[in-house]
């Protein structure tokens, strides 16, 4: 018996993950650069923690680190690299990009308009099923 089949809806959650990608990468930028400005003060000028400043910049990033979106972050980056694996370099790397953009917006990025040698329309989308199953169980939504 081969690999089960992925149902509908886990397929759209980790296709929203996905999509969802770019603006959670910046969401995580946004808030390590918070923690590198911190002074360790409130708004008001008082000490926010009676612990030092590298602890709590330490503590901050740790909790950053361990966040659902961060965690999310991680394995949808850990599947992408595993797109195109198993192929040479460009042809891996062109693929990998197809494949996330297809993920992104299908309608915009299709196989025809894609620029991806030597992968079948075929090979193309079941690719694709694998990416976003790897996705799902990265995610643990499957």
């Amino acid at each position: 018996m081969g690999k089960q089949r992925i149902p509908r809806d886990v397929t759209q959650a980790a296709l929203y993950l996905v999509r969802g990608q770019p603006a959670r990468e910046k969401r995580y930028r946004e808030q390590c650069r918070a923690i590198e400005e911190y002074n360790g003060k409130t708004p008001g000028g008082n000490p926010a923690r009676v612990l030092p400043l590298c602890e709590e910049k330490r503590r901050r990033t740790h909790e950053l680190y361990n966040s659902r979106d961060a965690r999310t972050m991680r394995a949808i980056q850990s599947a992408a690299y595993n797109i195109g694996a198993d192929l040479p370099g460009d042809i891996g790397g062109k693929l990998r990009e197809a494949v996330l953009n297809n993920c992104r917006d299908g309608r915009r990025w299709r196989y025809e308009l894609l620029d991806v040698p030597t992968i079948s329309r075929a090979e193309f989308y079941r690719r694709k099923r694998e990416f976003l199953r790897d996705v799902a169980q990265r995610c643990g939504i499957w």
